[in-house]
Parts: structure tokens; sequence; C-alpha cells
């Protein structure tokens, strides 16, 4: 199994329609360069409950060679807990304070940096327990109890308490909980915040389809409201990963490999914030859309990763496979 992966280099300093990857790296390489390794999870761990073969196995490699490691999601949907408990169920070992999600990150900027107390939120569990745990108090999510009428709902009186509108991916999201999230933001102007936990459009499932992302909400109440999220928490904006930076300050960024499966986020996010990437074809991204990308020189350069790789497990194979 090991033997068919490989670890191809693309060439930064090339921008033309013929830039082509090459293998130029081995893993024991790649171990020796880096000392600070941040995962994304679904589509690079897991899809849905199903695990990537071999990532409890390169996980592990890691922590032999004494390698820190974080993990990072842009899902919001559950609580960081819930991603320590299912790492570990797929035999990776993991604590909370190695774990940082878009909704997680999203309650400290409400809290610590917009001042916020009281947010309505378009989203669920995850998002609505990460702003308790910090102390924002918090309407709407998951137990939304929508108007009986349309005709209540455009009459419905609002809680001008509220101080933030907090969006990202909802499973029950609908109609209502978009107009009361925009009416909100209408009536209080400059002194509601708008928060999107991330602008994904969508995710990949455990049977290779993809469900819509966090950023169906938020984009639902921005054409409602005429308004753009103040603040994006998740990849690529590069607060999580200034927060990883600040918690490891013996860690240059030039020893730091971000490994994503995609281009527009994980990439993007390590690019922007100056660190490696290795993008895994496991996830949303084929070869045939990394070429593309390629293809079309400086306009996506964000987006193109310093290495690739069939699947995570690459880090666990010998250099002599």
């Amino acid at each position: 199994f090991f033997s068919s992966l490989v670890i191809r280099v693309v060439d930064a300093s090339m921008t033309s329609a013929r830039r082509s990857p090459s293998l130029v790296r081995t893993c024991g390489e790649l171990l020796a360069a880096h000392d600070l390794f941040i995962f994304d999870m679904d589509g690079v761990l897991w899809h849905g409950t199903n695990a990537i073969p071999g990532a409890a196995d390169a996980l592990r490699a890691l922590r032999d060679a004494n390698k820190r490691v974080r993990f990072v999601t842009n899902n919001a949907s559950k609580h960081r807990s819930a991603y320590v408990d299912k790492l570990r169920k797929h035999g990776i070992d993991a604590s909370l304070e190695e774990v940082y999600s878009s909704a997680s990150s999203a309650a400290k900027v409400v809290k610590h940096t917009l001042r916020r107390s009281h947010a309505f939120v378009l989203g669920m569990e995850g998002v609505v327990r990460e702003l308790e745990d910090v102390g924002v108090k918090v309407s709407g999510g998951h137990e939304y109890k929508p108007p009986a009428t349309m005709e209540e709902a455009h009459h419905q009186e609002l809680d001008l308490t509220v101080d933030a509108v907090v969006a990202g991916v909802d499973h029950n999201l609908n109609y209502m909980k978009i107009m009361h999230a925009s009416f909100l933001l209408q009536a209080k102007g400059s002194d509601i915040s708008f928060v999107a936990t991330n602008l994904d459009a969508h995710g990949p499932t455990s049977n290779g389809r993809f469900a819509p992302g966090g950023g169906v909400s938020v984009m639902s109440v921005q054409t409602a409201s005429g308004r753009k999220p103040d603040v994006v928490a998740g990849k690529p904006s590069q607060m999580i990963l200034d927060l990883i930076m600040d918690e490891e300050p013996r860690i240059d960024r030039s020893r730091a490999l971000m490994i994503g499966d995609r281009l527009d986020t994980d990439i993007a996010f390590a690019n922007a914030g100056g660190i490696r990437s290795l993008l895994v074809l496991s996830g949303c991204t084929s070869v045939a859309t990394l070429e593309q990308k390629q293809s079309e020189g400086e306009a996506e350069a964000h987006m193109i990763p310093v290495y690739y790789a069939d699947s995570i497990a690459v880090l666990a194979a010998s250099d002599s496979a």
C-alpha cells in the first residue's frame, strides 16, 4: 500500500501554464524539515465515519518522532471535545488543547475581540457550546423555535440585547431563521457584529458526495441583509494559525506544515500564513483540479501547495518503500 504513495513538490517559482509537479521529496525529508504538523480533519483523516487508511499510523509516526501536532477544522457543527473523541476512536491520540475549530475561534473573537455578549446563532451544537464556554449568551441555534406564520415572522419583536449574529453550518437552516438574523442586522446596524464561522461551500460525506457547508448559511444572511460578515473565523482566515503559532513560540513558521484536502481553504490558509503545505488527494481535490489551478498561473498561485500526495498515509511510509 505505502509503496504506491508519492509526494510531489510544486515549484512555486514557476507560474506558466506548462508547470507540472515532479517527485523531489521523501517523507524522511519532510520529517526532517518540519517540527509542527497541522492537520485538517474532514477529507484528510476521515470521510464522515470512515477513517482514511493509514491516518493513525501517520500520526503515530509523527508522535514517535517527537513532532508537534495540531488539528484544525472549519466544521463548526461539533464541539472540540467531539473531535477529540472521534480522533481517539480512529486510533489517533489527541487532547482538547490540540484541536482548533472555526466554532471555537468564532467564539473567541465574539467574546474577546468584538466584546459581544449575546449572539443569535445560525448553527448547531458545536458553535452554541463554544460560545457558551466563553460566557456568551446564545439565542437561536439548534433550539430555535420559528414563528407559526409568515405574518407573525414579519412583525416579531426583536431582542435588541443581541449584539452579534454568528452563522455557520446548520442542518436545520430555514427561511425563518435567515429572516430573523437579517432583521437583527437591519435593526441594529453598527451596534451588532456579523461573524461567519467559515465560508465553505460544501464538505465531503462518507459516500463521496458533497454536502452544503457553513458558507450556505453565511451567504443566505448576507444576501438577505445586504451585509458582508465583519469577521470570518475559519480557514483561510489567519485567526486559527495565529492562535497556534502564538502557543508554539519556539517553532518558526518555516518549520510548520499544513496538511489539507482543499485548495481554497487549507492551502490558501498555509500560503497566506507563510507556512508550507501538503495537499492530500483523499478529500475534495482531484489531480485534475490541481492541474487546472496550476495552469491558471498567478491568478490562482495562492492555492498552489508546496507538496501533494495520495493521502496522509505517506507520512508513515519509509523512504525505502
